[in-house]
């Protein structure tokens, strides 16, 4: 992935979610802009796309606070320019630092139900970190709320361990 076709971090068409996992603040956006289309926006210029992301989870590692530069990006990725009357095809791409993998093809991805794929992210994102049974994944809110200060605080990580161990 270039840096202009990274889908931008905390920029989605509703209001999205943020939640604990680990270590990490996870966001769940919903159709975010790329990297790309928003300098093009604010330079006023225009910017066809060649793909779009559908969805998109980013990680956010808590030990270095709200920062805008995710560890984790798991992203639907759907290719625009096809052939027309063809189905584009959409990959579910994980990308650390200045690595990227394709995890999969999801064909079926339009008749999934939202929950159902946000569940799949979490899935491959709890897998990815190592989270064990018995941990949760908290849900914290919308998008607005990444830099709250609790969020990213030593209080927040060690009451999450004192519910993971059941005190």
């Amino acid at each position: 992935m270039n840096g202009e076709e990274y889908p931008l971090p905390l920029n989605s068409e509703d209001e999205g979610s943020l939640w604990r996992c680990g270590d990490y603040i996870v966001s769940w956006q919903k159709s975010p802009k790329t990297v790309l289309s928003r300098a093009a926006e604010l330079l006023g210029k225009k910017h066809t796309a060649s793909k779009v992301y559908p969805y998109t989870m980013m990680a956010f590692a808590r030990a270095y606070g709200p920062s805008f530069c995710p560890s984790v990006i798991l992203s639907l990725e759907v290719l625009l320019d096809v052939e027309e009357g063809t189905t584009p095809p959409a990959v579910v791409r994980m990308t650390l630092a200045d690595r990227s993998v394709i995890l999969g093809e999801l064909p079926q991805w339009k008749t999934l139900p939202e929950k159902e794929l946000q569940q799949l992210f979490f899935n491959t994102m709890g897998d990815f970190f190592g989270i064990s049974n018995g941990e949760t994944i908290r849900y914290l809110g919308t998008l607005a709320s990444f830099e709250t200060p609790y969020y990213w605080s030593q209080d927040a990580q060690t009451e999450l361990k004192d519910e993971a161990n059941g005190q």
